[in-house]
């Protein structure tokens, strides 16, 4: 039997191009399943959007879920420090495990423009 997993995915879109900067914050409770990528796409957004900026299009996979955690591998974003703050040239690819009740927090691993992600894992079945 395949487990699934209850996830809190949240994406906040900022940019300090606009003088006062500004934050799109876009959030989904999803249901999901090894193999399943969260990116963009997963909250609405198009492909075509990124094709101009690539470097905020980023991918967490759902790469395998037991009874007590899942893992995740991700791609084109760094891991959140613990006081907060990227760290900008940071492994822009790798993999972390979440256990109930745990958000890990990544971004973008950019200046101007950037994606600043939180997932947080609610319960496994």
């Amino acid at each position: 039997m395949d487990r699934r997993a209850l996830v809190t995915f949240q994406a906040y879109t900022w940019s300090g191009w606009d003088r006062d900067g500004y934050t799109i914050v876009t959030s989904a409770q999803l249901k999901v399943t090894k193999g399943m990528t969260l990116n963009p796409m997963t909250l609405g957004f198009h492909k075509s959007e990124y094709e101009e900026v690539p470097c905020l299009f980023y991918e967490l996979l759902v790469e395998r879920i037991v009874v007590d955690r899942v893992l995740f591998d991700y791609r084109n974003v760094v891991i959140e420090n613990p006081g907060g703050g990227l760290n900008l040239s940071g492994p822009k690819t790798g993999k972390f495990i979440l256990r109930c009740g745990e958000t890990m927090k990544l971004g973008t691993p950019t200046m101007d423009v950037g994606t600043s992600i939180s997932v947080t894992l609610d319960e496994i079945n």
